[in-house]
């Protein structure tokens, strides 16, 4: 995500850099950076215990920092972000902080005695002394005021490389990695096999549904982040192996070619801070069928798919609706791909982002 943004940055004259610790230790993790090399940092024996822990990192930013005009600091719990925020204060650089969806309910409760204790110590500070915190939807907006009354805000969607998605490859390729897909119409899950994601709404709606649909095949593409097994056995308990297609981690060519093949993306979560894997799912002309909870009203309003409740109810009610009728999947399919490519388009978004860093960079008061 923030490598595709400070390209969009980078392309529109904006004089960037990122600073990152190496995940793993490998620099290789890192996505590659069109326009600019991002400075990289080795991870010590304490990543073990705060991810992303790098005293080399933590030495270069503090002795650079200065030079800059800002810094927007990118998820708010991992050293790198904590040592980000200090610096800026001790240099008078001001900074803005996007939390990603980290200010939910359902992402707070994840290690949440070490986030209250987190809180408490260190960041409340880090979130009052930023010039804005940016928010990617009006709910995390919300999420952000609960924590911090106070706190200056501002709501500016993510963005999407829509060039990538513009010339999809072709079909066959997808057949390659899933054979049993061709002659189906399919259902595309694409992402983290994580319990908030509402996998198991998911596969017991479809599991209903199927009942009377034989012809569609639910393709559930992504690493296992704690639910893969329990996936696997709801499958096996509704009898539906037959109609459901695990892929594992997909990536590149193959990724692109199952949004190609795919004729809707679901995702009935529940909760999302902003999900890029919907707005890429629109990229490639996809309609969706999502849940309230992914906050993407965009896509009942611009008749880009349809929003559900995350049940088992609302999921069997939304394959029904789509697979009706072919003519107005089609008709979807056109109104996602405008809508991502016109207000979450890069070169909207980035521009956006300009102004809020011009606006800040000005207030020498904050």
């Amino acid at each position: 995500m923030v490598a595709t943004f400070v390209a969009a940055l980078v392309r529109a004259g904006v004089d960037a850099e990122i600073f990152s610790a190496e995940r793993d230790g490998n620099a290789e993790s890192l996505v590659p950076s069109p326009g600019f090399e991002p400075r990289t940092f080795r991870t010590g024996i304490l990543a073990r215990l705060w991810p992303g822990y790098s005293r080399d990192y933590a030495l270069a930013l503090s002795a650079e920092i200065g030079q800059f005009d800002v810094v927007h600091i990118h998820e708010p719990w991992h050293h790198p972000h904590h040592h980000a925020a200090k610096a800026s204060r001790r240099a008078g650089v001001p900074y803005v902080i996007s939390p990603h969806g980290a200010f939910s309910p359902v992402a707070l409760k994840k290690g949440a005695l070490k986030k209250k204790a987190f809180l408490k110590l260190h960041q409340r500070r880090h979130l009052m002394g930023a010039a804005v915190i940016h928010a990617m939807t009006d709910t995390e907006a919300t999420d952000v005021t609960r924590i911090t009354p106070a706190a200056s805000l501002r709501v500016i969607p993510w963005g999407v490389d829509s060039a990538e998605f513009a010339s999809l490859p072709e079909v066959e390729i997808f057949y390659r990695y899933c054979p049993e897909a061709r002659g189906k119409s399919i259902a595309l899950f694409l992402g983290r096999l994580n319990p908030v994601k509402g996998l198991d709404v998911l596969l017991r709606g479809f599991g209903s549904y199927a009942k009377s649909a034989r012809d569609v095949l639910l393709v559930i593409a992504g690493p296992d982040a704690g639910f893969e097994l329990s996936a696997r056995a709801i499958v096996r308990e509704l009898k539906i192996e037959d109609r459901v297609s695990f892929l594992g981690q997909i990536e590149g060519e193959a990724r692109l070619a199952a949004l190609g093949a795919a004729d809707i993306f679901v995702l009935p979560s529940y909760g999302e801070g902003f999900s890029v894997a919907i707005l890429e799912a629109l990229a490639a002309g996809v309609p969706a069928l999502i849940s309230r909870e992914c906050n993407f009203p965009d896509v009942r309003t611009e008749g880009a798919g349809i929003v559900i409740s995350p049940t088992e109810t609302g999921v069997h009610e939304g394959f029904e609706r789509l697979f009706s009728d072919h003519g107005q999947l089609a008709e979807m399919g056109r109104r996602a791909r405008d809508l991502a490519t016109g207000r979450y388009s890069w070169d909207t978004v980035a521009a956006a982002f300009i102004d809020l860093y011009g606006e800040v960079a000005a207030d020498g008061s904050r």
